[in-house]
C-alpha cells in the first residue's frame, strides 16, 4: 500500500497565497527558478500554472513541491538576523531624511523582483507599517516587511564616498549569485 502524503501546499494553491501562509518557502521556491514570488502579477498563478508555464516537467515539479512542503512544515524557521548599517550608511540616510523635511519616516529595506538576477534591493524612505520588523540604529528607524526577512537576513548596508565608488554598498549573504553592478541577485 502507498502511502498517501500530506500537504498543506497543494499546487492549485496561488503563489501569492504560498509566500503570504509561508515565507520560508521562497527560497526553495527561487533554487527552482520561481522568482514570481516578488512579482505582482504572477502571484495571481497556482503553483502548478507558475511552474509548467516557464517550461518546468512535471517530475521536477512534485519534486520542488514536496520540498516546499518540507519547508512550510519546517516549523523552525532559519534564525534571522537583523540588516545591519556601518555607521557611514546611518549617517548618510539620516542626512538624506533630514533633507526631505519629515521627521516620521525611516529607511525600508526591500526587495522587488526583476533585475538581472531574480530580485533587486529596493530602498526607500517610508513609515511603519503593520507587518514590520524595526531596527533602530542611532535613531535611525529601519524597517523590513517580515516576508522579506528571510532573503535579507544578515544583509550589511554600507555608504562609499570614493573617487572610484560612491552610493549605498549592500552585502548579502543569502545571494547565491549577483549581477555585475551588484543591485541585483537571486
Amino acid at each position: 500500500m502507498q502511502e498517501t502524503k500530506q500537504y498543506v501546499i497543494t499546487k492549485d494553491m496561488t503563489v501569492g497565497e504560498i509566500v503570504e501562509k509561508y515565507p520560508q518557502v521562497i527560497g526553495t521556491l527561487t533554487e527552482y527558478g520561481l522568482h514570481c514570488v516578488g512579482c505582482h502579477v504572477n502571484t495571481m498563478e497556482t503553483i502548478e500554472q507558475g511552474s509548467m508555464g516557464h517550461g518546468m516537467p512535471k517530475e521536477v515539479f512534485e519534486e520542488m513541491l514536496e520540498r516546499v512542503n518540507e519547508a512550510a512544515l519546517n516549523e523552525s524557521i532559519n534564525e534571522v538576523e537583523d540588516i545591519k548599517l556601518t555607521e557611514k550608511a546611518v549617517k548618510k540616510v539620516k542626512e538624506l531624511i533630514s533633507q526631505e523635511g519629515t521627521k516620521e519616516q525611516g529607511l525600508r529595506v526591500g526587495i522587488v523582483s526583476g533585475g538581472c538576477s531574480g530580485f533587486s534591493y529596493d530602498l526607500t524612505f517610508d513609515e511603519q507599517r503593520e507587518n514590520d520588523k524595526v531596527i533602530e540604529y542611532d535613531g535611525l528607524k529601519v524597517f523590513v516587511d517580515n516576508e522579506h526577512l528571510e532573503m535579507l537576513s544578515g544583509l550589511n548596508i554600507d555608504y562609499l564616498d570614493g573617487l572610484h565608488e560612491s552610493g549605498f554598498k549592500i552585502t548579502n549573504p543569502n545571494a547565491k549569485s549577483t549581477c555585475g553592478c551588484g543591485s541585483s541577485f537571486s
